[in-house]
């Protein structure tokens, strides 16, 4: 009681020097703690200390703080029915999960629910499956990413049949348009885009402050080049078939006039390995045929690639010298329509399941080349719900044959409490209070259950007095007003006490063991203290001591310390 009494004692008279110290061992580092605050208490400058609360914490004096608990938030969260998430694993003993999303049209709201598949009996004939990787498919994007009907998408028809009405394709060869792009603009991006992509990328694997030389680049293969290149920060050469041609790459995409070059002559080969001081250029992207392809071919770097779009010398099986090669160089031929439809595992993108919204956009932008699959390592994290942190089994919360004892029943939050018991399952209450079932709210309660299968009974009882007491929290009728310690009577600490801690005393010798529960109203004010209510602070802090106290015992018993409560309180 002591702790309650003296955090209010400090609000009203601060002036005096008193200090709590907790859990302070009982030796020499104890001693010495007590040393140090006698010193400090003589100390003329810790007169306006606002700190007189301490506690022996890991070797050290501490200071006590309230903070938040999310643990406890999420357990209120969770009473009042609302599911909360947080990172976890993916993988969890008897736990399954299933993605949802929370709004359609936002990637970034998808979280995973939890589900009670493992814990369904299997039909005849059904398995289940443990899944380590998924595939992603435009469906999904269409259900997180709300896509309809009659969305305007772009596509790559690998069979042809592009010249008709309509088409069918499957749905990860298509994305949608984004809105700032037209029809025409998009028809001119699918594969032109893909060609440059799986060139630069995927085959030239061109890295930021290499050289690339790109043939016919004010084609639309070419421009995709371009800005790939300009990406990736590399420095680019390029060839035109006119000087109009030319002046356009020079003024849209600034490249220097001194890196562009007719495609026509094989005079690029000259100007390349003039600019490049004979190094060349590490990644080719051609499509000029015959002699200019073998000019092309001369201008490669040690370590180069050569990435050959054309067709021409392709399937007229031309000659290629073979000396280049003598320099760990690579030459490479592309066709989508060929890749595609025969290797199309090899245009898998893996995505963990932690980062799925990134998948999803990857494949709602047209990004990617091929599927984009879903790894599920054991490993990953991902945002689920959480379970519900009481752990409440299924069914009512309290046993219809157990008797339940409010003490301080027939007041404003015993008489709150009795409907959300009876909901919760209760069926026989009884009532302690010291005005029985005088008060009209007490008769309302009694009558309200007067013919139903809740039996509630209000019994006056002084649960001070250890011959009345069977059970017991604490009661709110006929108590003192608040006053300040220096101020209360002797009579006032028995008014108060009395009922409270006499009262908890006796249901603890009186009561069976092993009840369901036991719970101490306390209040807030047991740790803060609060100006005129010391006596009842120093019951709150008792209330918390015997709760700790019981279930040390192994009794089940909790103190609750509430906050002030209007209207029933």
């Amino acid at each position: 009681m002591i702790k309650g009494l003296l955090r209010t004692v400090h609000l009203e008279n601060g002036s005096r020097k008193l200090i709590i110290l907790e859990n302070l061992p009982c030796d020499s580092e104890g001693a010495f703690a007590i040393t140090q605050l006698a010193e400090w208490l003589q100390d003329p400058e810790t007169v306006d200390f606002v700190d007189k609360d301490f506690t022996w914490h890991d070797g050290m004096i501490c200071l006590p703080r309230y903070r938040p608990l999310t643990e406890a938030e999420e357990v209120f969260v969770s009473e009042a029915g609302v599911t909360t998430r947080k990172e976890q694993r993916l993988w969890q003993d008897n736990v399954s999960f299933e993605m949802t999303v929370d709004s359609a049209g936002s990637p970034d709201s998808i979280y995973f629910k939890r589900t009670g598949i493992l814990n369904q009996p299997l039909g005849d004939g059904d398995i289940l499956v443990r899944i380590e990787v998924l595939g992603l498919n435009f469906r999904d994007v269409l259900l997180v990413l709300d896509f309809q009907p009659g969305d305007r998408v772009f596509y790559g028809a690998l069979n042809g049949g592009s010249f008709s009405s309509h088409i069918k394709v499957p749905s990860w060869m298509a994305c949608k348009i984004p809105i700032s792009f037209n029809s025409a603009e998009a028809a001119s991006v699918s594969v032109a885009h893909t060609t440059a992509i799986m060139a630069l990328m995927r085959i030239g694997k061109l890295r930021k402050g290499e050289k690339i030389l790109i043939h016919a680049a004010s084609g639309a293969v070419g421009q995709a080049c371009i800005v790939l290149a300009q990406h990736v920060r590399a420095e680019i050469f390029v060839t035109a078939g006119s000087p109009a041609k030319r002046e356009f790459l020079h003024n849209t995409f600034i490249i220097p006039q001194d890196h562009i070059f007719s495609s026509r002559t094989p005079e690029f080969r000259d100007g390349i390995l003039s600019v490049t001081e004979n190094t060349g250029v590490d990644v080719i992207i051609n499509s000029l045929s015959g002699n200019l392809l073998q000019e092309t071919w001369a201008v490669i770097a040690d370590f180069g690639r050569f990435v050959e779009i054309g067709k021409r010398d392709l399937l007229q099986n031309s000659y290629l010298t073979m000396r280049p090669f003598d320099r760990n160089v690579a030459f490479s031929g592309v066709d989508l329509r060929t890749l595609f439809l025969n290797r199309p595992e090899e245009h898998r993108a893996s995505v963990p399941v932690s980062q799925i919204a990134k998948g999803l956009r990857k494949l709602q932008s047209g990004q990617n080349i091929g599927k984009i699959v879903i790894t599920m390592d054991p490993d990953e994290r991902i945002i689920a719900e959480c379970p519900p942190p009481l752990q409440i089994p299924t069914g009512n919360l309290l046993r219809a044959d157990a008797m339940h004892i409010i003490a301080g029943g027939t007041g404003g939050i015993g008489l709150s409490l009795v409907p959300w018991m009876v909901e919760h399952g209760a069926h026989n209450l009884l009532l302690l209070g010291r005005s029985g079932s005088s008060r009209p709210k007490v008769q309302k309660i009694l009558q309200q259950y007067e013919t139903t299968a809740v039996h509630v009974r209000a019994v006056a009882c002084d649960v001070g007095r250890r011959e009345d007491v069977v059970h017991a929290l604490h009661s709110t009728q006929d108590l003192p007003p608040d006053k300040l310690l220096e101020n209360s009577t002797y009579e006032d600490w028995q008014n108060i006490t009395k009922p409270r801690n006499q009262g908890a005393w006796n249901l603890h010798e009186l009561v069976p063991d092993k009840l369901d529960f036991f719970v101490a109203l306390s209040l807030f004010i047991s740790g803060s203290g609060n100006f005129g209510q010391s006596i009842y602070s120093a019951t709150a802090s008792f209330y918390d001591s015997f709760a700790a106290y019981r279930s040390a015992l192994g009794q089940p018993t909790v103190s609750i310390a509430l906050p002030v409560v209007l209207e029933v309180g």
